[in-house]
């Protein structure tokens, strides 16, 4: 088995160190036999949604953040059929909901 995670905005979402998030993953997947590829995408990127498994991003400046949504709303077709064939997986271990 091969699992493809793309590590979305690397470079702009990364307020806490969140790329080691990516490395615990892969490390984790890996101890268990199965074979990780990890890319790091960024704005510059075409990023190929349905070439990957995982997606992953991390947290960020508010700047930071609106030029990721920016940049990601021109993929929002893409990124529904990764949701709807269970293949996405957004992560932010910081978000809290404080309603």
């Amino acid at each position: 088995m091969k699992i493809k995670i793309a590590h979305l905005y690397y470079d702009l979402m990364n307020l806490y160190g969140e790329n080691g998030n990516v490395r615990f993953l892969k490390r984790q997947l890996e101890e268990q036999d199965i074979t990780t590829e990890v890319h790091f995408l960024s704005i510059e990127d075409d990023i190929k949604f349905d070439k990957y498994d995982v997606f992953y991003i991390g947290t960020g400046s508010e700047s930071n953040q609106r030029l990721v949504l920016n940049h990601l709303m021109k993929y929002k077709k893409e990124i529904q059929a990764a949701i709807a064939d269970e293949r996405a997986v957004w992560t932010d271990d910081n978000y809290r909901d404080t309603r």
